[in-house]
Formats: C-alpha cells, sequence, structure tokens
C-alpha cells in the first residue's frame, strides 16, 4: 500500500522504509503520533518542517491505539488522589479532561522503539496531566520527557480562531516547543506571558498571544545549543509564512 510522504506505517524487521532512507543519516527523527485529535493538514505542515531544516525529520506515524493508552476519567482522579492523599472535589470536572503522562509514556516508547525513530510527540484532544518528585500538574498544553513528548489540543481549535492561524499551524507550534525543551537542557519555560513559544501559559488562554506572535524571544533561543538557534528560527519561520494549499 501506498502511504504518503513523510507518512510511517508501524515496521516489522529491522529494515528502514524509504521516508527513513532517503533523509541525512545525521537527521533527528521525529514520529507524530495523531492519537484521535484529527489534525487535518498534518503532513503539509510535515513537509514544511522538514524543507525549513536539515538537522531534524518529520514524519506522521500510523500506529494503533493500544488499549489503556488514554487515561480514564475517573483514573485521573484516582491518580491525582493517590499522589496528594487527599480528595480534590474543586479540581473533579478538570481531571477527567486529562491525559496521565505517565500512563502514556512507557506504552509511546515501545511504538517509538518499533518505529527505530529519535523522538515521538503523542498528539490528544484532552489536556495534560503530570508529575514531578515534588508536584502534580494538569490541565497542561504538553509535558515533556526524555524522548516523549505529549501535546494537548484541549480547545486548541478556538484559541488558534482568535490568534488567525491555522488550526495544524498551532499544534506544529506546541510540537516545535515540546521538542527543542527536550534537546536543550537548559531551556525552560518560562512562567511570565511574552508571547514567545515558550510561555509556560497556565492560564490556558494566553497561548493566544503566543500563536499570534509565533516567535522565540532572544533569551530563550540564547539558552539552546548554538547548532539549534538557526534551525529553530527556520522552523518558526517556516510556520509564520504558511499558507493552506487548496484541495484540487
Amino acid at each position: 500500500m501506498k502511504v504518503p510522504p513523510y507518512t510511517l506505517v508501524r515496521r516489522i524487521g529491522s529494515t528502514l522504509d524509504e521516508p527513513l532512507a532517503r533523509h541525512p543519516s545525521h537527521a533527528q527523527r521525529v514520529g507524530l503520533w495523531d492519537v484521535s485529535s484529527q489534525v487535518g493538514r498534518l503532513t503539509d505542515i510535515i513537509a514544511i518542517l522538514n524543507d525549513a531544516q536539515p538537522d531534524f525529520a518529520f514524519f506522521e506515524l500510523q500506529a494503533a491505539v493500544p488499549v489503556g493508552l488514554i487515561s480514564r476519567p475517573e483514573r485521573v482522579e484516582e491518580w491525582a488522589r493517590e499522589l496528594t492523599g487527599r480528595e480534590r472535589r474543586k479540581e473533579r470536572k478538570d481531571f477527567r479532561n486529562n491525559v496521565i503522562f505517565e500512563q502514556f509514556e512507557e506504552r509511546a516508547d515501545t511504538i517509538r522503539k518499533g518505529f527505530g525513530i529519535d523522538y515521538l510527540v503523542g498528539i490528544v484532544p484532552s489536556m495534560v496531566a503530570s508529575e514531578d518528585e515534588i508536584n502534580i500538574y494538569w490541565n497542561s498544553f504538553l509535558f515533556t520527557r526524555r524522548r516523549i513528548m505529549l501535546v494537548s489540543t484541549y480547545e486548541l481549535r478556538r484559541y488558534a480562531h482568535k490568534a488567525e492561524r491555522s488550526f495544524e499551524v498551532a499544534v506544529a507550534s506546541i510540537v516545535i516547543s515540546s521538542l527543542l525543551a527536550a534537546i536543550n537542557p537548559k531551556l525552560d519555560f518560562h512562567e511570565q506571558t511574552r508571547g514567545c513559544l515558550f510561555d509556560n501559559n497556565k492560564k490556558r488562554p494566553t497561548i493566544v498571544r503566543s500563536l499570534v506572535n509565533l516567535m522565540i524571544e532572544p533569551a530563550c533561543l540564547k539558552l539552546m545549543k548554538p547548532k539549534y538557534r538557526a534551525v529553530a528560527t527556520a522552523m518558526v519561520e517556516a510556520l509564520r509564512t504558511y499558507q493552506r494549499v487548496s484541495a484540487q
């Protein structure tokens, strides 16, 4: 079966698929896995990101969604109660619209290794809940750990519309920021709302400003490894100038 360019179907054995083989050997391979988010024109965005720079090779992954990959609402409530030792009645409604990153991570890493790629970005229609040694977090747009990233499209269509950006550009902007944060240890999301791709956006509507600007402020760019600065700038510029191509 012929698949679109930059698309990987679950591989069997160790032979490289044609899309993987035709990229420079030094390029880090990044798979975007749409898990029920229905991001149309994802392949269009992948193509312009690949054309913009040589250091990352983006692909759309086509793989079955394992049972239990998406957290059930009641499981998210239980997860929060287990970690904090108390009932969070006020946040119960919010919890129900989240996917737990840690439950996604293990299964997603198996998928990543099966495809033979370096990074996997899951794209889900719910918000993202996660934990560290001290706190738990919920209602996030993204979470990153090592080679696995989880990106939320919850209400993102509405925010993209307000910013006068296409939905696929809004998704790609979060994907890029999560990937750059993963590969640049000194780079982190800042609390201040500056209209930068690395705004924390704890108050979710503030992402509109980031989508309007579509930029990485100089202070964040300096925190990246030098070899990634031009690459990051090129990818953002590709999103800024992206124009949808009408279907024939």
